[in-house]
């Protein structure tokens, strides 16, 4: 990637409301969110079924879809005649990522973290909104960072991170660097948007100096790049990302699946 240069703002085109995700998927961001900033503390009991369904005004059946997602990612569990416990404030990592659906990519960025960000706002040039498919002129967030693993045990490569983010959504920059999860999903969690779908784009490269100083290895060294475009229902793209890794460190793992005809 070339590094853009500031420009002056101009005004960005705003994308349509969109359907909002499934209501048990907001309760279970709600109640993380709370267990990640010690409300609820480890050790501790969540609030009872009935309590949960009173707070969020939701169902029985959206509360427990809510706190199985949450023992999925293995934040709580149930503890036999008392309710649920949380047994973690981080969810659960995973040692083999898929990067071949959004649940896989969301795994990921709860299993990695963005380090030694820098961000500043830029907007679009025609080279810049070629490569990014989005419009000249568009005010965006650009983030540079380190993504690494949140755990050393875990075998996941560093990568060297570059995203552009719609300008309506800056005010989550000072959020990012902490946020336990993937960017989009703060997005979602801030703005109420909802990403539906992601093209995924794996190009090779060698590693020029500059990047292969940041990975630490010699110039020419093979690499890999992994271009991501985050999309809304309407099919408006909201957030870019691209991840370089060494390519002897990282491999590609997609799964496909067949659709079955009606």
């Amino acid at each position: 990637m070339t590094e853009p240069v500031p420009r002056k703002p101009s005004k960005s085109v705003a994308a349509r409301p969109i359907k909002p995700k499934p209501r048990y998927s907001e309760v279970a961001d709600q109640i993380r969110l709370h267990i990640m900033t010690g409300r609820y503390g480890i050790g501790s009991l969540l609030p009872s079924e009935t309590e949960l369904r009173q707070q969020f005004n939701v169902s029985r059946h959206t509360v427990r879809e809510a706190i199985r997602q949450l023992q999925i990612d293995g934040l709580v569990s149930p503890e036999q005649g008392r309710g649920t416990r949380v047994d973690s404030n981080q969810d659960k990592p995973h040692l083999s990522v898929v990067l071949g659906s959004l649940d896989g990519i969301a795994r990921y960025g709860r299993a990695t973290h963005l380090v030694n960000l820098r961000s500043k706002m830029i907007v679009a040039d025609e080279a810049l909104a070629s490569n990014l498919h989005c419009q000249v002129g568009e005010e965006l967030l650009y983030i540079q960072s380190y993504r690494e693993p949140r755990d050393d045990s875990l075998s996941l490569a560093r990568a060297w991170n570059e995203t552009y983010i719609l300008g309506r959504f800056a005010s989550i920059r000072d959020e990012i660097e902490t946020w336990s999860g993937a960017v989009y999903s703060l997005i979602e969690q801030r703005f109420g948007e909802r990403i539906v779908s992601i093209r995924q784009e794996a190009s090779a490269l060698n590693l020029d100096a500059k990047l292969a100083k940041r990975l630490d290895v010699k110039p020419g060294t093979a690499g890999l790049q992994v271009k991501r475009t985050y999309f809304s229902a309407n099919g408006v793209p909201l957030l870019f990302g691209f991840n370089t890794y060494e390519a002897s460190k990282f491999t590609l793992v997609m799964d496909i699946k067949r659709h079955e005809q009606d």
